[in-house]
């Protein structure tokens, strides 16, 4: 049942991508330096403003989704302890409790991703707008204004 709860969220990785924002752009990189780059386009900054609402939501359903799928290998192993099939219990609350890390790490990912979406909003645009408003005025400008 883990192995088909994982094969089912590696398919949800493309959907993540779009909706996760920074937050999840951090755990998915080896390199981790993603915070406050400058935006690309003005599609990027929709984007990004998103996120701040979109990862907590999905964060919330799969956390919601590990609490169910750990809960049905809890009645799986009340069953299996019933007829007397230890081993099968025993794999049954290992995965329960593979569960319940997911849905726990999840919940945290919930609770932590607005904020650090937001202030990776706003480091991004102050370093998009930076170079704009650090260049020198040009001189042919300042010659046509005066």
């Amino acid at each position: 049942m883990f192995l088909l709860w994982v094969i089912i969220m590696i398919n949800l990785e493309k959907m993540l991508e779009k909706t996760t924002g920074t937050t999840g752009l951090y755990f998915r990189r080896d390199d981790r330096l993603v915070f406050f780059k400058p935006l690309d386009s003005s599609g990027e900054f929709l984007l990004k403003t998103a996120t701040v609402v979109t990862m907590p939501i999905v964060s919330t359903g799969m956390a919601v989704t590990a609490l169910l799928v750990a809960g049905w290998e809890l009645l799986k192993a009340i069953g299996n302890l019933v007829t007397l099939n230890f081993d099968r219990a025993g794999k049954n609350i290992t995965d329960c409790r593979k569960f319940l890390h997911v849905m726990s790490i999840t919940l945290l990912a919930a609770a932590v991703s607005p904020l650090l979406n937001f202030v990776d909003l706003i480091g991004s645009t102050i370093a998009s707008i930076k170079p704009a408003l650090s260049s020198e005025p040009s001189e042919e400008i300042f010659q046509l204004s005066c």
